[in-house]
């Protein structure tokens, strides 16, 4: 069987057409006459075999195969232009740049790793990082100032400017000092977190947010004695008093290690998803794609990536 192919000069004045909303206008964009416009469109469709747009005198509008063929354009011009700044990159001896933003949680304690081993079979790439908080990340996708957002949290997935990708969960656990008085439990139900000396993220931020309701549906209200707006300073409050935390495991992986730290599996378990976005409108570059590929095989193949290890016995 044979495809037909595309001249991207074609599906650039069809794609120019469609956003302009008449032949007449796009012939002003493109420096050319409207017949030029309509024969060049007319032997896209001929090449198609099919009517892509609907003329009238109020402009074009495209039919149900043109709609189709539209989004296809858009992601062809799309590859186009990123396959000609790749290529001018490696002839200007220039480095490609890959523009990455994360939530804290992710830019601290799991990017750094994912990055040092992506880094080792991609030199050629600069990765630019930046840490921010999730409407800012999705913002900043939209607004095509980074390439790709790693999130962990809730995320308006109805958004259609935004491809979404989940990457895993987060176990998230119970925190406790090994002098802790429940330190010898390996899991505790949602009923002992009631009343409990407790240190959490500051009021207003999304994982104070999460957090509260996911109490409220537990119909637990632990006492609130601190909190802080890096999980850092939770840690080390946690470390040196008799008071607990929640955090994901990532997070307590070393300390637990260490023996600093009992991670106690809560019942039922909670969890956290972290998810990957980009921009709808432009495709991810070859590279973001591999480091999407990257992170999914690690966050497949060891659960450590999202987990600690079992608490010393």
């Amino acid at each position: 069987m044979t495809y037909p192919s595309f001249d991207l000069y074609k599906l650039r004045i069809f794609v120019t057409a469609v956003e302009s909303g008449s032949l007449s206008a796009a012939a002003e964009r493109l420096f050319m006459s409207q017949p030029a416009v309509s024969q060049h469109i007319h032997e896209l469709e001929n090449t198609l075999g099919t009517v892509l747009l609907t003329r009238s005198h109020r402009g074009v509008t495209l039919t149900e195969a043109g709609q189709v063929f539209y989004r296809y354009a858009q992601r062809l011009l799309a590859l186009a232009a990123e396959a000609n700044q790749a290529i001018a990159a490696f002839s200007s001896g220039d480095r490609l740049m890959l523009k990455l933003a994360a939530t804290p949680g992710i830019s601290t304690y799991l990017l750094p790793g994912w990055l040092a081993a992506f880094r080792e079979h991609h030199t050629e790439v600069m990765i630019c990082t930046q840490t921010a908080t999730t409407p800012e990340i999705t913002a900043q996708v939209q607004g095509r100032q980074v390439d790709l957002g790693i999130i962990e949290g809730e995320l308006d997935e109805t958004d259609a400017s935004l491809s979404v990708q989940l990457l895993g969960e987060a176990a998230q656990y119970l925190i406790v000092s090994p002098a802790h008085p429940l330190a010898a439990h390996a899991e505790v139900s949602w009923e002992a977190l009631h009343d409990l000396p407790f240190v959490t993220r500051q009021p207003g931020s999304q994982t104070r947010i999460w957090l509260d309701q996911a109490m409220l549906m537990h119909g637990v209200s632990p006492r609130i004695v601190a909190e802080f707006d890096s999980p850092e300073s939770i840690k080390r409050l946690v470390m040196t008093s008799n008071v607990a935390s929640i955090l994901p495991g990532y997070a307590v992986r070393e300390e637990v290690a260490a023996g600093k730290l009992r991670a106690l599996e809560l019942r039922p378990p909670l969890r956290r998803a972290i998810r990957a976005v980009w921009s709808r409108a432009q495709p991810l570059s070859p590279h973001a794609q591999a480091l999407l590929r990257h992170i999914l095989s690690l966050l497949t193949l060891s659960e450590l990536s999202v987990s600690p290890p079992p608490n010393p016995t």
